[in-house]
């Protein structure tokens, strides 16, 4: 491959099938703006013999739900008792957002979160917490976008 003809011994690494994320960031600096550019990842088990011993404590920001969705399953098969998952919502439209609430025991989301998922309800977080799995124990709401 690529990194054999640079020189770089692969004796050692384990070529699995699959694709990880990639995000580019583009820097405007007359304009003061970004623009990012993702990859979706493709999880066939790829990472699972990478995967850190799990500790009882696991962030997740749900940008490649699929890949959260089975991390957070390796980390709670693996531990004695359930771990805290704290899911940080960036959006309310990501796909497989709702299985890693099922899986989620606290949720860190903004006020634009809240509004975009309950647009015409006029108290929004409490309709979330209302509808949310019985396993999340904790909302905090930024006033982030």
């Amino acid at each position: 491959g690529e990194l054999q003809r640079v020189g770089v011994d692969m004796g050692y690494a384990e070529v699995v099938e699959g694709t990880t994320p990639m995000s580019y960031i583009v820097l405007d600096s007359t304009t003061a703006t970004r623009t990012i550019f993702h990859t979706q990842a493709s999880f066939s088990g790829m990472f699972a013999p990478f995967m850190p011993p799990p500790t009882p404590i696991l962030l997740l920001d749900g940008r490649y739900a699929n890949v959260a969705t089975a991390v957070a399953a390796h980390f709670i098969t693996h531990l004695p008792t359930y771990p805290s998952i704290i899911l940080d919502c960036e959006r309310h439209d990501r796909p497989g957002l709702e299985a890693l609430l099922s899986q989620a025991t606290h949720v860190v989301c903004t006020t634009d979160f809240l509004m975009k998922r309950h647009p015409d309800r006029p108290d929004p977080l409490h309709d979330f917490t209302a509808e949310s799995p019985p396993n999340i124990t904790t909302v905090i709401v930024t006033r982030g976008a």
